[in-house]
């Protein structure tokens, strides 16, 4: 019982520094005052990531299993991913002014070999990756108790 907490708490501090690196992020391209479209989807998959972010800080108590690789890695990615653009960004902004993003430094700005609409895709794939996370760790909470009063096979096999 006790490793099952220190892996909650661990994850649990993984999905809080997710949420504080996407947080930042969308403070970020926030304070861009950018009304191009690119830079408006990215706001809104960080809000759509900080979201399920939450979602799944208050799902770690209901569903210990979720503690396993299968969502480390990706939180652990994404995480990384929303700190070196977050800097990519504050790097990349030397010839901005205050309201506006100048455009020789929206040239500059990739990451991994992708600009901003790359970047977007692969953090909604994180988020798409956690939902679906979430989703299975709701349908065992859900199924689980019916399969052992039924006897069903999942319980027999000992996967719940």
């Amino acid at each position: 019982m006790a490793e099952v907490i220190g892996i909650a708490s661990g994850l649990a501090g993984l999905v809080s520094l997710a949420l504080q690196s996407s947080t930042t992020l969308f403070s970020t391209v926030q304070s861009l005052r950018n009304r191009e479209k690119s830079i408006r989807d990215l706001r809104n998959a960080l809000q759509d990531l900080d979201e399920v972010l939450n979602i799944l800080r208050e799902s770690i108590s209901t569903a210990p299993f979720l503690n396993s690789g299968i969502i480390e890695r990706p939180l652990g990615r994404c995480c990384k991913a929303c700190n070196d653009f977050n800097a990519l960004i504050i790097n990349c902004s030397e010839h901005s002014t205050d309201n506006r993003f100048s455009i020789r430094d929206w040239a500059k700005l990739r990451y991994m070999g992708e600009d901003v609409v790359g970047f977007q895709t692969m953090i909604s794939g994180y988020k798409s990756t956690i939902t679906i996370a979430l989703a299975y760790a709701n349908m065992y909470v859900f199924l689980c108790p019916i399969l052992r009063a039924g006897g069903g096979d999942a319980f027999l096999l000992g996967t719940c």
